[in-house]
């Protein structure tokens, strides 16, 4: 448990609190956030987890916002160098207060919630799992990124292969993304810059099969029935190592 001294979250807040409102990637109300920070909890889990829980997703990442300034203000410097892959299970929630760099993939399973107060560096590929929650308060770069759940990368989104967002349970943010080829499907995020040699932003459906083998291919998938044994086959790929895109 990461705990936290409230007298600081506030004094920090009432700074953030005035720059929120000309922030583009905040979409909320700036009193909304007001209200769901007046019972303060005791740690960076409970605040993600139980307090901000139920809340539109910019929320969650002013509280990002808030948590890389507590760590600018009074922590000391520090940087997580993970040698090998890194998976949050289901349910759990992990904070890094620093830079984070992980020797292979990250994966967080079903309701995972991960936190960095920095950038993340992924000599691998980020999964995420249905309804997870990733919040980087820097820059993030990895081979690919594929999540049907939250993805927010307060400064830059750097990619070297495939962006794969779908199902929209949770939209994904960055004010810039970088990538070769970037998919949206049935999602609705707060993409600011991008830049992608493809982009394919559009509802994947098996009413559409010949699109949907378009797609398979492009990926550098095998011949698939449905939109979810594509992103079975895809995820699978991802994992196993394969760039994600031919």
């Amino acid at each position: 448990m990461t705990t936290v001294e409230k007298y600081q979250v506030k004094e920090l807040y009432a700074e953030l609190r005035s720059k929120l409102d000309r922030d583009p990637l905040f979409t909320g109300d700036v009193e909304h956030m007001d209200t769901l920070l007046v019972g303060l909890p005791d740690t960076v889990e409970q605040l993600f987890v139980e307090t901000l829980h139920d809340a539109a997703q910019c929320y969650r990442y002013a509280a990002v916002l808030l948590m890389a300034d507590l760590v600018r203000r009074f922590a000391p410097s520090q940087a997580f160098n993970l040698e090998g892959p890194m998976r949050v299970a289901s349910g759990e929630m992990v904070f890094f207060g620093g830079d984070l760099h992980v020797a292979g993939h990250l994966r967080l399973d079903h309701g995972a919630v991960l936190v960095v107060a920095g950038d993340v560096e992924l000599e691998g590929s980020f999964i995420g799992g249905e309804h997870s929650v990733l919040g980087v308060s820097g820059t993030m770069t990895a081979r690919n990124a594929m999540t049907p759940g939250e993805m927010m990368v307060a400064q830059r989104l750097a990619i070297r292969e495939l962006v794969y967002l779908y199902r929209n349970d949770h939209s994904s943010l960055a004010p810039a993304v970088r990538c070769r080829l970037l998919v949206q499907n049935d999602g609705f995020n707060t993409l600011r810059k991008i830049s992608a040699e493809t982009q394919i932003d559009e509802l994947l459906t098996e009413e559409r099969p010949e699109r949907l083998q378009q797609v398979a291919v492009l990926l550098g998938l095998d011949a698939v029935e449905s939109v979810e044994q594509l992103e079975s086959a895809l995820c699978q790929r991802l994992i196993d190592g394969a760039n994600g895109a031919s």
